[in-house]
C-alpha cells in the first residue's frame, strides 16, 4: 500500500462523482445466504494453543504470528492487522501475511476507509472490492475480491481490525470463517495489550540506563556547566519535551538564573535568563510552592500581562511544567 501522504494526496485530487456508496461494497447479507462450513473446532483450538504457546516464547512477534495464523487457519490470501494511531487518525499494519505482506507498515484514513467503516458500524464488516470506494487501493496488487474485518478492543475501547483478504472468486467467506474470526478477537486484544506493555518496559528500561550513565557521569565529571547540560538533556529525553531548562536560585537577588537549556530561542533566553523568583512562571510558581507546577501559554493576551506566554507560543512551545530543586536541607 502507498504511504499514508500519497494515499491523501490521491484522496485530495479524486473526483467525487467515481466514489460508490459504502452500500455497493458491503456483503454482510451474503454471509446468512451462502452455504455455511460446519464448525471446525479442531483447526481452531490447534491455532489458538500455537498462538498462546507463540505468546509465552516471543511476545515481540505475536502480531505477526497471529496473521500468520489467519492465513494458515482461512486459507486466505492475505491477513493481517490494523492498529489505530495514539492521535486516531489513521490505521497501520504492524503485521501482514500472504500477498499483501510486502505493504507492512502501511495504512488507511480513520475516517475514510474500511477500518474506520467497522469501528463506525462496531461490528464485523464483510467487503467486496473496496477499491471502487476507496480508490487509494487501485494501485495495490493484487485487488481484493473480498476482505472480512472484525474489530477488536481494550477495556471496551477498540483498538484496531483483525482481516483476511480473498484477491480472487476461487472461494467466499462464510458464516464459520466470521466465527472463527470473532472467536481470534480476545487474542488480539491480549496480543495487543502483550506489545504495549513491552514498549513501555522497553521505554522505562532505556530510562533507567538513561539515569544510570548520568549518575555515572556524575561521579566523575569535572565541569558543572557540562552536567548540568546532561541533566536537561536526559530531563528532555525522559519526559519527550521538545526543549528545557535548568534555572538556579539566586539568594542574593532573589532570581531564577538561567543556567542550562536546549533548543530554547534567542528571544526567550533573553526574556527568561534571569526572571524574579516571585514570578507567575512555571518556574517561579515550583520554586515558591515547593511542587511541580504546570502551565499553558496559549492563554488571551489578558492573561499575560508581561508577554512570557506570547514569547513561548511565538517559539512553538504551548505548554511547560517544571520541577523545583531542593537542597537536602530543604
Amino acid at each position: 500500500m502507498a504511504n499514508n501522504k500519497s494515499k491523501n494526496d490521491a484522496l485530495s485530487n479524486l473526483p467525487e462523482d467515481s466514489l460508490v456508496p459504502l452500500e455497493a461494497i458491503l456483503c454482510n447479507e451474503e454471509l446468512s445466504r451462502r452455504p455455511s462450513r460446519p464448525p471446525d473446532y479442531e483447526t481452531e483450538n490447534r491455532a489458538l494453543a500455537r498462538l498462546v504457546q507463540a505468546l509465552a516464547d516471543a511476545p515481540r512477534d505475536i502480531l505477526q504470528t497471529l496473521a500468520d495464523e489467519i492465513l494458515n487457519v482461512f486459507k486466505a490470501d492475505s491477513s493481517g492487522i490494523s492498529l489505530l494511531t495514539k492521535d486516531e487518525k489513521r490505521f497501520y499494519w504492524p503485521a501482514i501475511a500472504g500477498e499483501w505482506k510486502p505493504h507492512i507498515g502501511s495504512g488507511t484514513p480513520r475516517e475514510f476507509g474500511p477500518c474506520g467503516d467497522v469501528l463506525d458500524y462496531n461490528v464485523p464488516l464483510l467487503f467486496r472490492h473496496f477499491e471502487l470506494r476507496y480508490t487509494y487501493f487501485l494501485p495495490i496488487t493484487p485487488l481484493i475480491e473480498e476482505c472480512l474485518l472484525v474489530p477488536f478492543y481494550v477495556e471496551g475501547k477498540a483498538v484496531g481490525t483483525i482481516w483476511a483478504i480473498t484477491h480472487n472468486d476461487r472461494r467466499k467467506f462464510d458464516l464459520e470463517d466470521l466465527r472463527q474470526l470473532k472467536s481470534l478477537e480476545k487474542f488480539a486484544s491480549a496480543a495487543y495489550q502483550a506489545v504495549e506493555s513491552l514498549d513501555e518496559l522497553t521505554a522505562d528500561l532505556q530510562d533507567t540506563q538513561l539515569l544510570q550513565e548520568l549518575g555515572a557521569r556524575l561521579v566523575t565529571e569535572g565541569n558543572v556547566q557540562t552536567l548540568y547540560q546532561e541533566l536537561i538533556s536526559a530531563a528532555i529525553a525522559i519526559t519527550q519535551a521538545q526543549a528545557g531548562t535548568i534555572q538556579l536560585l539566586d539568594v542574593a537577588t532573589q532570581e531564577l538564573v538561567m543556567l542550562a537549556m536546549q533548543n530554547i530561542t534567542p528571544a526567550m533566553f533573553k526574556h527568561f535568563s534571569r526572571v524574579d523568583a516571585r514570578s507567575n512562571t512555571s518556574c517561579g510558581m515550583a520554586l515558591q510552592s515547593g511542587e511541580r507546577a504546570f502551565i499553558d501559554f496559549d492563554v488571551p493576551e489578558s492573561q499575560d500581562p508581561d508577554g512570557s506566554c506570547r514569547v513561548h507560543v511565538e517559539a512553538g512551545y504551548l505548554s511547560a511544567q517544571s520541577t523545583p530543586l531542593i537542597t537536602r536541607s530543604g
